[in-house]
């Protein structure tokens, strides 16, 4: 499931993301790996797939890369990028169990997968305005309580009790598709490759 980046693209990130917003549901936090349970697996929907430099809709056009055979395509890096948080109303204090990796704008998967960062116990109130940036896999999410990004064990929806999930995060996926020595990113979202399956 492990997908790190390269060093570089920890920069080209920095510039098209800015920090958790602790205003409003806007948001643009990067989780450099896919979320979900498996290693998903992509399909080009027609004979061409756009390929961009960076993953971002409005990066320069690096190639249009011909399919030439079918089955899964070839990828190293992904990317996903939390567009607007879902708010938490937190209706009393709640003490969770969480790991934090700091006032952070991405989070690389190599950091993510850190043993050292381990569970310790949070106490969230009304005030730190929590907010739950995606769900990662197995219950998990990532949530921002004021600067901080956190991993949490123990979310809260819909019907939760003490504090609720009152609207659910909004979020985008990007791959970095390997096409016949042609390197480039593109969107997952249906246009023009779609997920077909998952490797467990």
């Amino acid at each position: 499931m492990k997908a790190c980046l390269i060093s570089t693209l920890t920069t080209t990130l920095a510039i098209c993301a800015c920090s958790v917003d602790t205003t409003g549901t806007q948001t643009s936090f990067v989780y450099e790996n896919f979320v979900g349970e498996g290693r998903p697996e992509y399909v080009a929907i027609g004979n061409q797939i756009e390929l961009r430099v960076a993953p971002n809709k409005d990066s320069a056009i690096s190639n249009n890369a011909m399919i030439q055979k079918e089955g899964a395509l070839s990828f190293e890096n992904s990317i996903t990028r939390a567009l607007n948080a879902g708010q938490i109303e937190v209706i009393s204090s709640q003490s969770v169990q969480v790991r934090e990796f700091g006032e952070i704008k991405e989070l690389p998967s190599d950091r993510y997968y850190d043993e050292s960062i381990t569970w310790v116990e949070k106490k969230i109130s009304a005030s730190d305005k929590p907010r739950l940036l995606m769900w990662i896999a197995e219950g998990h999410c990532l949530v921002a309580i004021g600067q901080t990004v956190n991993e949490l064990k123990e979310c809260p929806t819909e019907s939760s009790v003490g504090w609720r999930l009152v609207n659910q995060p909004a979020t985008e996926s990007w791959i970095e598709v390997n096409i016949n020595d042609s390197k480039g990113w593109v969107k997952v979202d249906g246009q023009q490759i779609k997920e077909v399956s998952r490797i467990f």
